[in-house]
């Protein structure tokens, strides 16, 4: 079983699409934890223990940090950067990517496309 931690705001819109995407593309072999603000997981070095980690730009109004926050926390950490997917609904996120040398890091857009998000995280899978 893959784990995968997914930093979203709006899970009622995004939660049905990861699971289509575990039932039709991957066996139902992901595991994935949902998490609403940058907090409620605790301590960021717990990423170390998933595959992949998935992360929104905005989060809840109650999140300590936000997406490109949570990114700058990660690297300052040493925490690995290759497993990461952004998920965002605005379109100039590759200039602040660029800024924190983090340009590699693909992007989904939303409203996600099952087929976009399942060819990154099996793109992850394949170099682990």
């Amino acid at each position: 079983m893959k784990k995968i931690a997914i930093f979203e705001n709006d899970l009622f819109a995004i939660k049905k699409t990861f699971e289509a995407v575990n039932i039709l593309f991957f066996e139902k072999k992901l595991e994935f934890n949902f998490y609403e603000t940058s907090q409620k997981i605790g301590n960021l070095q717990n990423l170390n223990g998933y595959d992949i980690v998935i992360i929104d730009i905005e989060l809840a109004p109650s999140s300590h940090f936000d997406g490109f926050q949570i990114l700058q926390k990660i690297k300052e950490l040493n925490i690995k950067t290759t497993n990461i997917i952004l998920l965002t609904g605005h379109n100039n996120v590759t200039e602040k990517l660029i800024e924190l040398n983090l340009e590699f890091i693909p992007v989904v857009r939303k409203t996600i496309d099952i087929n976009i998000l399942r060819n990154e995280i099996q793109k992850i899978l394949d170099k682990q």
